[in-house]
């Protein structure tokens, strides 16, 4: 497997990867989206993150066109949210930081039975 999660086929060529990761929160989504959307708040409840805005967003400080660094020294990465549609989806891209081609993940909140159901 090659460094950006990628594996190679009989040709050479390199097949994309996709992870989907859900859980069941207990609390209303308009929370768990508030938590997940404030770039400098990641060390509260991401172990071992630390997290900054770098530049605001468009129409929204963690809205389209953000950009956040995320990590811990030495690996630090930064993001730009590319969707951002409170509280139900918020999308980004990596910029720099990580061994990753092309990386973009989509974080949705719905609304269940006393909580909210988080696909990221």
């Amino acid at each position: 497997m090659s460094p950006a999660g990628l594996e190679r086929r009989d040709n050479g060529a390199m097949s994309r990867r996709t992870v989907t990761v859900r859980r069941f929160v207990a609390a209303p989504p308009e929370e768990v989206f508030d938590l997940i959307a404030d770039s400098s708040g990641w060390g509260r409840w991401a172990l071992g993150i630390e997290s900054e805005r770098e530049a605001e967003g468009i129409d929204h400080p963690d809205g389209v066109g953000s950009i956040r660094k995320v990590g811990r020294p030495p690996v630090l990465s930064r993001e730009e949210v590319t969707a951002f549609d409170p509280p139900h989806t918020l999308s980004y891209k990596l910029l720099t930081g990580l061994p990753l081609q092309d990386y973009a993940a989509k974080v949705r909140v719905e609304p269940v039975a006393e909580g909210s159901l988080l696909t990221w």
